[in-house]
């Protein structure tokens, strides 16, 4: 009998997955079409039109744990259809390591592509200065964010990608399946609502805390869209230096910060992600006052 090694036991779940993504998205392509045409005003599909969006970028947010196992495979997915400039940001480890072997090999993986803008923490950052790193960097009107263990089923997204846009624009910010692991968020309600709340310095509520900033800018929740055009792993690596919190999820300073900035109010109406009304004690301080500044006066530098 042959011996089971581990390689053989990763190459036979690869393809039991594959399998069972092939089946999932075969029984879920005519739901999921329905779903989102039925969403839009005139019942039109978007396939030719999304050839032509030029204002909205892909950030994907990653660390050294998912370079090659989820990352690059995301990004070949969504370039075999989708030709949107792409910003990778690349978190590092809590204690920094000297030999970034892993990254100069991901880098050159991250070259093979076209349209990829790539940008590297030496050391550890939260998720809320990984987004706002990104959005900063992509400078568009609309942005799509991924974290690295997201699965896209490139031809669904691409056929929708205007009319994604187009919930954007009307909402602001956009959720996809309930999860801020993937999500839709417009220059426009960064202008407004302001940046994710960078005291959270590692992983973890930042999410909630926008939620709650939303509903109070404009009395209403963020909009949510339940789709099949994502698949999340639901990948449990993490940076094992990072202290966790009692789910072992998080981090737990993030948990700590929530507590220190937030508190409940029976007699409130805004609710945010909690399952309660809660009041912010802390005011924000949006961490990147010359957004506002650049983009008012950027066309200034040619003149």
């Amino acid at each position: 009998m042959s011996k089971f090694t581990p390689v053989k036991a990763r190459v036979y779940i690869f393809f039991e997955n594959l399998l069972l993504y092939s089946l999932k998205l075969l029984r879920s392509k005519r739901s999921i079409v329905r779903q989102l045409d039925k969403n839009t005003k005139n019942g039109t599909t978007f396939s030719d039109v999304s050839r032509e969006i030029d204002d909205l970028s892909i950030i994907i947010t990653t660390f050294e744990a998912r370079f090659f196992e989820y990352t690059i495979p995301l990004i070949a997915a969504l370039r075999s259809e989708v030709n949107l400039p792409i910003f990778v940001i690349i978190n590092g480890n809590y204690s920094k390591n000297k030999n970034n072997y892993m990254l100069q090999e991901f880098l050159k993986e991250l070259g093979k592509f076209t349209n990829i803008y790539p940008t590297a923490f030496s050391n550890f950052h939260g998720c809320a200065e990984m987004w706002n790193t990104g959005i900063v960097n992509a400078d568009s009107d609309y942005f799509i964010i991924l974290n690295d263990d997201i699965y896209v089923y490139p031809k669904l997204i691409k056929s929708k990608l205007a009319f994604i846009r187009e919930l954007v624009s009307q909402n602001g910010l956009v959720t996809f399946n309930r999860s801020f692991s993937h999500f839709g968020i417009s220059s426009k309600c960064i202008d407004e609502v302001g940046f994710f709340d960078e005291h959270f310095l590692g992983i973890g509520e930042e999410d909630r805390d926008y939620f709650h900033r939303y509903e109070s800018r404009y009395l209403r929740k963020p909009h949510n869209l339940s789709t099949d055009i994502f698949y999340n792993f639901g990948d449990e690596s993490r940076d094992n230096e990072i202290e966790k919190n009692s789910k072992g999820k998080y981090s737990r300073f993030n948990t700590i910060i929530q507590q220190e900035f937030y508190s409940t109010q029976p007699e409130g109406s805004i609710q945010g992600r909690y399952e309660f009304p809660v009041r912010r004690l802390n005011e924000y301080l949006n961490p990147r006052p010359l957004w506002k500044f650049r983009k008012s006066n950027y066309k200034r530098l040619s003149e």
